[in-house]
Formats: C-alpha cells, sequence, structure tokens
C-alpha cells in the first residue's frame, strides 16, 4: 500500500509539471496564431541574414500541411490539458486515472518528429546527422515527462492489482 501511495504522489507531482508545460505551450502557441495561419514575408528577413534561403523558409510557413500540424497540435494541447486536469482530480481522491493521454503525447511527439524530418525546407534534417539528432533529442526529452507519469501510474496500478 506504501509503495501505490509513493507511485501515484510522484504521478501526481509530475502530471502538475506536464500541466503546466502544457498550458504554456497552449499559450505560446495562441500567442502565435495570427502569424502562423498569416505569415508575413518580412518576418523571414533574419534567416536572409543568416544565410539561408528566406524565400523558401516563406513558402514553407504558408504551406497548407504546416498550418494544419499547427491547429492540431493546438487542438489536442487544449484536449490534453483537460485530460491531464481530470487526471489530477482521481489522483487527488486517490485513484489511478487512464494513462492515454500521456500515450497519445507521445505518439503526438513522434508524428510530429516525423512531419518535421520529412517536411524540412532547408533539408538540414536529413542531410547532416548533427541537425538530424538535435531533432531527435528534442523531442526525446519532450517525452521525458510524459514517460515518468505513464511509469508511476503503471507501478502505483501494479501495487495496487498485487495487493488485490
Amino acid at each position: 500500500m506504501i509503495e501505490r501511495e509513493k507511485y501515484l504522489k510522484r504521478a501526481k507531482t509530475w502530471n502538475i509539471v506536464l500541466m503546466l508545460l502544457t498550458a504554456f505551450t497552449i499559450l505560446m502557441n495562441a500567442a502565435a496564431l495570427s502569424s502562423t495561419l498569416n505569415p508575413q514575408r518580412s518576418a523571414y528577413d533574419t534567416f536572409e541574414k543568416a544565410g539561408m534561403d528566406a524565400d523558401k523558409m516563406f513558402q514553407h510557413a504558408n504551406t497548407l500541411p504546416v498550418k494544419v500540424m499547427f491547429i492540431l497540435g493546438l487542438a489536442l494541447s487544449v484536449c490534453l490539458v483537460v485530460s491531464y486536469f481530470l487526471a489530477h482530480k482521481k489522483m487527488a481522491a486517490d485513484e489511478i486515472p487512464t494513462k492515454w493521454p500521456y500515450l497519445v503525447l507521445i505518439g503526438w511527439q513522434v508524428i510530429d518528429m516525423l512531419f518535421n524530418i520529412v517536411y524540412d525546407p532547408t533539408g538540414v534534417n536529413l542531410t547532416t546527422s548533427r541537425g538530424m539528432l538535435s531533432l531527435v533529442m528534442m523531442y526525446a526529452i519532450a517525452c521525458v515527462v510524459p514517460v515518468v507519469v505513464y511509469y508511476n501510474l503503471f507501478h502505483a496500478e501494479k501495487s495496487t492489482e498485487q495487493l488485490s
């Protein structure tokens, strides 16, 4: 019983961290919504100064797949933060919540990473191992918190089943 409480407490703590990170992501994406749906060419001048093809970057940002992925990510983030809140309420009541929201987030991270690898206008992610490694590491870091919550919920559930 003590192990169950320990795992549930850890899951609850990391769930709060995940809830806050997701809420912050929603706020940042909401602030970027208008510039993502209607990008301005002047915003890409800094890429030109960095020696990149600003026109190519602007055309990429102005494509339907980029806008669709952004909207899907924002909508999914809103749904996930609600499910994290509901999970938090269950954990506060000493119940084990469902684990699907954490798996959905990990799955979305994989889909988004693959999209960014395949749909890369600069070709940096595919042509250099450094670009590929940094992209994969960025997404792996983003999956740490949901994996920790999932792990703790899994072990809390396992401890409960052993008591039965």
